[in-house]
């Protein structure tokens, strides 16, 4: 499997560094980002979409949360999309 990870940060802003904070303690990972922890993370938004059109406004929002505790790093990803239109293979 290949990390889409990279690319979407190199897509928020390829010139702005991205300081990643220690966090006090590990967020709890429940399919959300409304824990405490996560609000001492680095927050990266307003990406931009490649496809169809290079560098267009994105036709869903994604967020990235970036953090690290001594034994972890720490990473939430949350990207809008509309549910009945997601495929698998």
């Amino acid at each position: 499997m290949v990390s889409l990870l990279p690319i979407l940060l190199l897509l928020a802003d390829p010139t702005a560094p991205v300081a990643i904070p220690l966090l006090r303690s590990s967020p709890l990972l429940d399919c959300s980002v409304q824990d405490e922890a996560w609000t001492k993370a680095a927050r990266l938004d307003g990406f931009r979409q490649t496809h169809p059109q290079e560098d267009a406004e994105p036709s869903h929002a994604t967020s990235v949360w970036i953090g690290y505790t001594p034994g972890a790093l720490h990473l939430a990803i949350v990207a809008d999309d509309i549910p009945a239109l997601v495929r698998s293979t």
